[in-house]
């Protein structure tokens, strides 16, 4: 299903599937990340996404349902389970194009009564551009990736 909203490249839009595995050898993305076992999402509470847009596969995502946060975080007090992203990924030769603002709209989308958060990754940035709130944890740890959350 297309549930593409904004432009790729001259009015193409991203189509977004939910799949139960990843090939660990897609070029443009970390092989690490996408060939352990835990991938496998029949087997747990994760949800694994992929977009096709320009050249095949341009974004990957793997959510991990009804993850509790608030007791680390000041502004998930409150907050119920949220999905948490835990991998997120634009093919290496479309970042910085809008690709991975456009694919977490329609992430945002297929969950419009369950707030989504992210670990940053070191990628802050990435968060903030696309509206996402820099959460602070309670004990000061500043060990730990920021958090982000979908506002």
């Amino acid at each position: 299903m297309d549930t593409g909203k904004g432009a790729l490249d001259a009015g193409r839009s991203l189509v977004i599937d939910r799949v139960d595995t990843f090939d660990s050898h897609t070029k443009g993305f970390r092989r690490d990340w996408w060939e352990a076992p835990i991938r496998n999402s029949i087997l747990s509470r994760r949800e694994l996404y992929t977009w096709a847009g320009e050249g095949g596969e341009v974004v990957r995502a793997q959510l991990h349902q009804e993850h509790e946060l608030g007791r680390a975080y000041e502004e998930m007090a409150g907050f119920g389970p949220v999905w948490l992203i835990e991998y997120f990924e634009v093919r290496t030769d479309l970042r910085r194009r809008g690709v991975g603002h456009q694919a977490l709209g329609q992430l945002s989308g297929l969950r419009p009564r369950r707030a989504l958060a992210a670990f940053s990754a070191g990628v802050d940035e990435f968060w903030a551009s696309a509206g996402w709130r820099a959460c602070t944890r309670m004990d000061g740890d500043d060990y730990h990736s920021a958090l982000f959350l979908s506002t």
